[in-house]
């Protein structure tokens, strides 16, 4: 028998892994060996676990009828059955050239034979025998699958026993009686185990009882949360479990029928953040759930919407939204009817401390201006003057008020000052916008004519648009107050809208060209600004508001100080006389703070006047040599002022502090000036407060 070698026709079969058998095979024998050419083909190779090597008999006329091969174990087992790898599996070329068994008679020392009929195929086959002790196994040819080239002779690439060895069988044997012994000891250990939980089990009930009476809530919890944590007996987890949800219905019975909601809460605190709260959830929700409908009674029956909003408050903090928005809602009607009714005594702290802190919904707030509103109409009712009214609004000055309460407070401003106000709104151009440049292309069709054949082109004009201020309209306040008294106002208002406009703005587009979008832009404005008022006069002024007339435009007023007439007289004269006596009044009366800019002014004009400066040189003076120079300002008023002066022969400019009726004395140094050109100029003067 040869061995193939085409290189072009060789298939390599996967290779077999194959696993240590059961039973130790000693030595194999065989009735005959094909003689080896570049292989060997002993029985050995039958039970060496490679599927590159394989046994065969020698070549017989009878196609190996009668061939045997024989395996000796290494000790007497129990055989059970026998794997095979028929013919010769190195590859799939040499499996089909060569013979490979198609029958067979499978003989054990024992006496038992059973005859087993193979597959033609190159995997493992399994073929059962009748449980025997035996010393070795034979398997005897009687029929082969011919091979395509060398049918005569066929071969077991593989031959692995299976069964159980005297030895392992005894082994089992005793490892039973071992766990039969090991489960009897458990058995009456688990018995004494079981007295003893039982025992621990008691002692823990009254442990649990007696720490129940005799801590408080908290410390009890505490201690329960670490005995449940440590135990590993689930029946212990499940008596503290028991006694937490016993003392937890124990809780809610008493203190609802004690109607103590306080007691309730602080028993949900405690017990909400155990580990006893997934287990107990629904119980201890139930001391929340309780707790609230008890405040609720009690609120809804006093009709204290103090009680409503430290209600929602308190149980709305459990929560990362609020649900109890139906508490403000009790709470807003609550007031508002007692306001109408005159019941509200301290305005101030029923409105500020119960509602600033609220994030109202937008019906809510709505509600709450109404309510401040209602406030604001009793209380203004009874005052006399505008100091009364300005110290009453001091306490609102953190309170948004919308338009309707700025403009009540307002009117009754103006009606205690005797003075009218009136606004409009005049439509028209208001300014201008630029409108940005951008570049367009228009196409257009050419016919021109040659020889008589016209010819049609199209052209392009490039263009711009563009680039250029062109008028905005919308809306300019238009704003008047009458003072119909026979006395002059200081009036300080403020002004504020939301300023609506549109701006141009360039929109490129990689498929058309640029173009110019309009955005609308919404401002805020708010601006501050004092009038003077005089008596029987009337001041009219105007403030552009946008693109749209603004519906939150209003004109609040800050503060009226009234001013005497007398003293308005003089302000003229303070700001533009030369009188210096009445200008330093002015400049420290805060009622001028209005006019002190120019009161100021004035006051620093009337000082100057009264300034001496002199320069003084010594005698060595000479302009080619640095010289000392002294320069002193004489202050001849009572007012302290700051001056910056400057020189021709200083480099830098100096500011000083020169005291009342005193003199300031300041030494310099000079270089390249004559003495008669020696100059100093005051850049700066102002008062020195």
């Amino acid at each position: 028998m040869k061995k193939l070698f085409f290189a072009l026709s060789l298939y390599l079969a996967s290779s077999f892994v194959w696993a240590d058998t059961n039973i130790n095979i000693k030595s194999a024998t065989a009735s005959s060996v094909c003689p080896a050419d570049s292989a060997s083909y002993e029985p050995q190779n039958a039970i060496d676990n490679k599927s590159s090597t394989a046994w065969f008999p020698k070549r017989t006329r009878k196609a190996n009828q009668g061939e045997w091969i024989k395996l000796e174990f290494a000790e007497p087992s129990i055989i059970s059955g026998v794997d095979i790898i028929n013919g010769w599996v190195e590859s799939k070329n040499n499996w089909l050239h060569n013979s490979r068994v198609k029958s067979a008679v499978i003989t054990l020392s024992s006496g038992v034979t059973q005859s087993i009929t193979l597959k033609d195929v190159m995997s493992v086959q399994h073929f059962s025998v009748p449980e025997s002790e035996a010393t070795w196994l034979k398997i005897t040819i009687e029929d082969i699958y011919p091979g395509n080239v060398w049918n005569q002779e066929s071969g077991l690439t593989q031959i692995s026993v299976l069964g159980t060895t005297k030895e392992q069988i005894r082994l089992a044997a005793l490892r039973k009686e071992k766990a039969a012994e090991k489960a009897k000891l458990e058995k009456l250990d688990a018995k004494k185990q079981a007295q003893a939980k039982a025992r621990y089990l008691i002692e823990l009930q009254n442990t649990l009882d007696e720490k129940t009476a005799t801590l408080s809530r908290a410390d009890f919890l505490i201690e329960a949360s670490d005995l449940f944590k440590s135990e590993t007996y689930p029946e212990a987890k499940d008596i503290i479990s028991q006694h937490i949800g016993d003392l937890l219905q124990a809780t809610l019975n008493k203190h609802s029928q004690t109607n103590d909601p306080l007691a309730l809460m602080s028993a949900y605190d405690g017990y909400r953040i155990s580990v006893f709260e997934k287990a107990h959830h629904d119980l201890i929700f139930l001391l929340f759930k309780t707790a609230f409908e008890i405040d609720f009674e009690k609120a809804k029956k006093d009709k204290s919407s103090d009680h409503l909003l430290a209600m929602y408050k308190r149980y709305g903090s459990y929560y990362d939204e609020n649900p109890y928005s139906q508490l403000v809602d009790l709470a807003l009607s609550i007031d508002m009817k007692n306001a109408e009714q005159g019941l509200i005594e301290d305005p101030v702290v029923s409105l500020l401390s119960k509602y600033q802190d609220l994030v109202f919904e937008e019906s809510q707030q709505a509600r709450y201006q109404d309510l401040i509103g209602v406030v604001l109409s009793k209380k203004l009712k009874t005052m006399t003057n505008s100091e009364q009214v300005s110290e009453f609004l001091n306490a609102f000055e953190d309170i948004e008020l919308n338009v309707a309460n700025k403009k009540l407070i307002n009117n009754h401003i103006f009606n205690l000052s005797g003075i009218r106000f009136r606004e409009t709104f005049r439509e028209g151009k208001i300014g201008e916008r630029y409108v940005p440049v951008i570049s367009k292309s228009q196409s257009y069709n050419e016919t021109r004519y040659i020889n008589g054949v016209a010819l049609n082109e199209t052209k392009f004009n490039d263009y711009t648009e563009g680039g250029y201020d062109e008028s905005r309209f919308g809306f300019t306040a238009v704003y008047q107050l009458f003072n119909e008294s026979a006395q002059t106002y200081l009036v300080d208002v403020e002004i504020s809208a939301t300023v609506s406009n549109t701006e141009y703005k360039k929109k490129s587009s990689w498929s058309g060209p640029d173009r110019n979008v309009q955005v609308k832009k919404n401002n805020v404005l708010v601006k501050k600004l004092t009038y003077v008022l005089k008596a029987n006069s009337e001041l009219k002024d105007q403030i552009i508001v946008g693109e749209k007339k603004p519906s939150d435009f209003m004109v609040s007023v800050v503060n009226i100080t009234p001013v005497d007439n007398e003293w308005f007289n003089k302000l003229s004269v303070a700001m533009e006389g030369d009188d210096i006596g009445l200008t330093t009044e002015y400049f420290f009366d805060d009622k001028a703070l209005f006019w002190k800019p120019d009161v100021a002014a004035n006051l620093a004009r009337q000082v100057y006047m009264s300034l001496d400066k002199t320069i003084i040189t010594g005698d060595k003076f000479d302009r080619d040599f640095k010289s000392p120079v002294q320069v002193v300002f004489t202050n001849n008023t009572e007012i302290a002022i700051t001056l910056t002066y400057k020189s021709n022969f200083m480099e830098q400019a100096r500011t000083v502090n020169i005291k009342g009726n005193s003199e300031f004395k300041d030494t310099v140094t000079a270089l390249g000036r004559n003495k008669d050109d020696l100059k100093v100029t005051v850049e700066m003067l102002e008062p020195w407060l």
